[in-house]
C-alpha cells in the first residue's frame, strides 16, 4: 500500500518546499535541523468510512523553524500549496487527491533547544475524475459567472459509490444554484458558502 505521507513529502519537495531527508521528514523528526517539516500518520476515525482505506489518509503536519515567525510563515505556506494546487487536485504517484483542513495551525511547545513549531491535522482524499455531460455544462456554467479567477475541477470526491445517481445530480444542480447566489465578487478572497461537494472549487490568483 502507498505511503501516502512520503507521496505527499515528495509533491512538497517538487514544489520547492525543501528536500526529503534534509528539511523534509516522513514519521520521524530530524533532532538537529531547525528548520525542518515533518509529515506523519495519526490514524483516522470515521471521516471517511465510506471510502476505501487505500484512499485517504490523516496526517499530521509539523513545521519547526529557530523563530515563532519561521514556524508560522512556513506552515501557512505549505498549507496554500496544499489547498490551492495546479489544476485544482494534487497528482502523487499516479492518483488524484484533494486536502482538507481538519485542525488548523496551533502553537506547540518548545523543544529541548528552545526551537518553535507549529502543528495542523489535514485529510488528504483520492478524487475520481467524472466525465458526464450533465457534470460538463454544470461546471462551465459555474466557471462562466464566477470569472476568470476561479476554476472549477470536475471529480468525485472520494471512492464510495453512490445509491443514486439521479439524487447525485440534483443535489449537485441544488448546490452549484446555491453557490452561484452566495458568491462572492471578483475583488473578494472567500470560497462560496455553498460549496458543491463534489465540485472543487479554486481561486486562481
Amino acid at each position: 500500500m502507498s505511503n501516502m505521507a512520503k507521496q505527499l513529502a515528495l509533491y512538497l519537495q517538487g514544489k520547492g518546499e525543501g528536500a526529503l531527508g534534509t528539511d523534509l521528514f516522513v514519521d520521524s523528526e530530524s533532532p538537529s535541523m531547525n528548520e525542518a517539516v515533518t509529515i506523519c500518520h495519526v490514524g483516522g476515525g470515521a471521516e471517511s468510512r465510506l471510502d476505501a482505506p487505500g484512499s485517504w489518509r490523516k496526517l499530521s503536519l509539523l513545521a519547526r523553524s529557530a523563530s515563532p515567525e519561521g514556524a508560522q510563515e512556513r506552515i501557512w505556506r505549505i498549507i496554500a500549496r496544499l489547498l490551492e494546487p495546479e489544476g485544482g487536485v494534487i497528482d502523487m504517484d499516479g492518483g488524484l487527491y484533494t486536502v482538507h483542513i481538519t485542525a488548523l495551525p496551533a502553537v506547540q511547545p518548545l523543544d529541548a533547544e528552545g526551537r518553535c513549531s507549529m502543528r495542523a491535522v489535514l485529510l488528504l482524499k483520492q478524487v475520481k475524475p467524472v466525465v458526464e455531460s450533465w457534470l460538463e455544462a454544470i461546471s462551465q456554467y459555474t466557471q462562466s459567472a464566477l470569472g476568470g479567477q476561479w476554476r472549477v475541477y470536475r471529480g468525485f470526491n472520494g471512492t464510495a459509490a453512490r445509491r443514486s445517481r439521479g439524487s447525485a445530480q440534483a443535489g449537485i444542480a441544488q448546490q452549484c444554484q446555491e453557490a452561484l447566489l452566495s458568491c462572492p465578487s471578483s475583488s473578494s478572497d472567500k470560497l462560496p458558502p455553498g460549496r458543491p461537494a463534489n465540485t472543487s472549487w479554486q481561486r486562481n490568483c
